[in-house]
């Protein structure tokens, strides 16, 4: 979703309550259809004759800090940054606000997975990765980072701590690896 759908204007522009900045009603939305969507590949695999005992293992998203910082391959700029630019447009220029924002938004996303796998039989398991990297420090948020790729984007390194502390146990419990 695009970021500035689910912002608003704070009453108090000086307010460092990330709550203040959100839309409640869009994250709802937003929310709702991800939702559904997932629940969509559910009942897809549970439909499926040949398929239909697989576990579905999905993942959060790590706690990010909005970045000047998008994709790259080689010195190009491919894509991005996504989400530092949208909190510009909207005067939100603080990074602790920034991150603070992201991290309500990434919470919300994890505990809406969660719900879902908690329904019987559901047979959907959550990988907690939200702070298994840690987000880029503010104060060096516009350099390279060993972990970050991007904004959004671990790198090799982010990714090998993702699967070694978050998808390896999950898949081992599900005695899958």
């Amino acid at each position: 979703p695009n970021l500035m759908q689910l912002l608003q204007a704070a009453s108090n522009p000086l307010s460092m309550n990330p709550q203040d900045y959100l839309n409640q009603a869009a994250i709802e939305n937003v929310y709702a259809e991800i939702r559904q969507r997932l629940e969509s590949i559910m009942h897809t695999r549970d439909a499926s004759g040949m398929n239909a005992a697989p576990p579905i293992v999905i993942h959060s998203y790590s706690y990010l800090m909005p970045r000047n910082f998008g994709h790259h391959i080689l010195m190009w700029n491919i894509r991005g940054p996504w989400v530092l630019p949208q909190f510009l447009q909207f005067g939100i220029i603080n990074p602790v606000l920034q991150q603070a924002i992201c991290s309500v938004l990434t919470d919300r996303f994890y505990a809406m997975l969660c719900e879902m796998a908690a329904v019987p039989g559901a047979n959907l398991h959550v990988v907690d990765v939200r702070a298994t990297i840690p987000p880029v420090e503010a104060a060096i948020r516009d350099l390279k980072s060993v972990l970050w790729d991007d904004e959004l984007h671990p790198s090799s390194d982010g990714y090998a701590i993702i699967t070694e502390q978050g998808f390896v146990p999950t898949l081992q419990k599900l005695c899958i690896v």
